[in-house]
């Protein structure tokens, strides 16, 4: 259990941070959501043996797409 929660707190803190940045419109919170759903998207497509990774793969592709479309990617990087 103690592995299990250092696993999470190691994939749990990068999120808070990125989410955060995300939320308050900083080019580095877009970025970095944008790589950790990415892994997310990528490490998910190699478990596909799971009911709930195969859910949690597609839930991470359809933000990844929303993030990547141009309305959003205009707020962090207007030129």
């Amino acid at each position: 259990d103690v592995g299990n929660n250092i696993l999470i707190l190691l994939y749990g803190l990068p999120v808070v941070i990125f989410s955060t940045g995300f939320m308050n419109k900083q080019k580095w919170g877009w970025i970095g959501y944008t790589a950790i759903l990415g892994i997310i998207v990528i490490l998910s497509a190699f478990g596909l043996n799971n009911v709930y990774g195969i859910i949690i793969g597609l839930l991470s592709l359809t933000a990844l797409v929303w993030i990547l479309t141009p309305s959003v990617r205009k707020v962090y990087f207007s030129s």
